[in-house]
């Protein structure tokens, strides 16, 4: 039986790329394929790359072929006819899988890393790593298709926190709507997908492959990193990668920061690198359909991904909700807020570069005459409201806007028309409500728009602002009236009095850099909020 499946896995077994703990480098030693392997191989990786082409364009080719029959002319039947002549493909597959098996039976190399994973498929339960580690397979990076599950959702002991519940539409509005709705989708799945996660792209990832397998060579090899396969409620695997401080004597290990990358960035090359070199504990992961995590970057998908992350944090590394820090960068911020949202008692939430929601910003790289199309499918299949999850959020929070992005502003580089303003200013709103009014919210607009720090700073002393008075107040008002959220401070004070204590909380809520959308962000510069905003984890 052991040797039918060692067969069975040298013609449909997964790609194997290094050996992590061999030969002299910093990266492992890289799986060289023998002739018959390599190119048989490589014609499989482009002719699925040509049919995932065919698959996604296939709707455009029968639209045109359709037309073209309308109007008499039978290129469509001609089409259909002419389809008999590749039938021929299946054949050659089958071809190339043989080949393909017959390279890597005649390789050691492969042979042993099979004998690896049929060992740690026999493995009952949830894969820890300390199987990984019995079984050799801890030593090699391969296609996780075939990695055994690490951990799954159902295995969790904790539920996220539900606030609203989907309201079920009847059948006849379901009916109604449904030309509508198939509108919607079809755009959100031809090109709405395409344009706001540019890293789930065929294309993309083919040309990162070779800049990923380093950084997950890195992160085993140099960092004692552990790559893990999670299973999400809606059953996509979920590629993900923990780094564990917490032996250390320095630093901060005993604090996990989550890591939610942006719409084009991997955890393998991506913003991991920041909280790693502050010396936390960290787990990275890849949204569904980018790289090796299976699915599509839909919201209902990206929920499901943090929630299974999130519980994987909790129930199996078993770190405490006060040592999380959820991290989110760009489009990564809508899946932070909702960890914050379902997930409240985590100690800090961190959002850069992200927007309040995606429909201004997609409308405004839009034809003005597709603005209500955009709406329409956004609206039914991409709605990202990152400000409704992130006011359901008690815990502390920073903002970092960076000054010259060209991503997350309507008016490209014009510091007034960032999207991170307007999720500043809704929180605020939602927290302190008696400190927020016309007349106070004219003057916060004032220093949100304002470019520099020293304009800023000329705002504050021009009314007067005293941090260490501002500071004193809000904490004897914590002390006496506990942390949550909304507070009542404002309701006896004088409108100059409310100015000082917002714009001091502005403050603390908020940071700005010289720094474009995807300039690394210093780590100088990464700081965690504590203890309702008013104090901060330096690094």
């Amino acid at each position: 039986m052991g040797l039918l499946k060692l067969i069975w896995l040298c013609f449909f077994g997964p790609r194997l790329k290094r050996n992590y703990f061999e030969g002299a480098g910093t990266e492992g030693r890289v799986y060289v394929p023998n002739v018959l392997e390599r190119y048989s191989d490589r014609a499989l990786s482009f002719g699925q790359l040509f049919l995932s082409f065919i698959y996604h364009t296939s709707p455009f080719i029968i639209f045109y072929y359709a037309v073209k029959e309308a109007f008499g002319n039978p290129q469509f039947i001609n089409m259909i006819t002419g389809l008999k002549q590749y039938t021929l493909i299946p054949v050659i597959f089958s071809g190339l899988f043989v080949f393909r098996g017959l390279g890597r039976m005649a390789n050691k190399d492969y042979r042993q890393f099979l004998m690896c994973l049929i060992k740690s498929h026999r493995t009952k339960g949830s894969f820890k790593h300390h199987d990984a580690v019995q079984s050799g397979i801890h030593k090699y990076d391969f296609d996780m298709t075939h990695h055994p599950t690490s951990f799954k959702y159902s295995d969790a002991t904790i539920k996220p926190r539900v606030l609203y519940e989907a309201i079920r539409p009847s059948l006849v509005d379901r009916a109604r709507k449904f030309p509508s709705y198939a509108f919607s989708y079809f755009g959100a799945h031809m090109f709405g997908r395409r344009l706001m996660y540019p890293g789930s792209l065929a294309l993309i990832q083919t040309a990162m492959a070779p800049y990923l397998e380093q950084g997950r060579a890195k992160h085993v090899r140099q960092r004692d990193g552990i790559r893990v396969k999670l299973l999400a409620s809606d059953g996509n695997y979920i590629d993900a990668m923990f780094l564990d401080r917490r032996g250390n004597s320095h630093g901060y290990g005993n604090k996990l920061v989550i890591c939610c990358e942006g719409n084009a960035s991997y955890y393998e090359v991506g913003m991991m690198e920041i909280p790693i070199d502050g010396e936390f504990s960290v787990l990275g992961w890849n949204h569904p359909g980018f790289a090796e995590s299976t699915g599509l970057p839909f919201p209902s998908q990206e929920c499901n991904a943090i929630d299974v992350v999130m519980k994987y944090a909790v129930c199996e590394l078993e770190f405490s909700f006060e040592d999380i820090i959820v991290y989110g960068w760009s489009i990564g911020g809508y899946t932070a807020s909702w960890a914050g949202m379902s997930y409240p008692k985590i100690s800090a939430l961190v959002i850069d570069a992200a927007f309040d929601h995606i429909l201004p910003l997609a409308q405004a790289r839009m034809p003005v005459s597709l603005a209500n199309m955009v709406e329409t499918v956004i609206t039914d299949c991409m709605d990202l409201n990152v400000v409704e999850q992130i006011c359901y959020y008690p815990g502390p929070v920073l903002f970092i806007r960076r000054r010259l992005d060209e991503m997350i502003t309507t008016t490209p580089l014009d510091v007034k028309t960032n999207r991170i303003n307007p999720l500043l200013i809704q929180l605020l709103q939602n927290r302190y409500p008696h400190l927020v009014s016309a007349d106070t919210m004219e003057i916060l607009q004032t220093w949100i728009n304002a470019d520099n720090h020293a304009t800023r700073g000329t705002i504050e002393s021009s009314i007067g602002v005293n941090r260490s008075r501002c500071h004193a107040v809000l904490t004897d008002y914590m002390t006496m009236n506990g942390g949550d959220f909304p507070w009542k401070i404002g309701q006896d004070l004088d409108q100059q009095e409310k100015t000082r204590l917002l714009l001091y909380l502005a403050g603390q809520y908020f940071t700005t850099h010289d720094l474009k959308h995807n300039d690394p962000l210093p780590l100088n510069k990464f700081k965690i909020p504590l203890d309702g905003n008013l104090q901060f984890l330096e690094v």
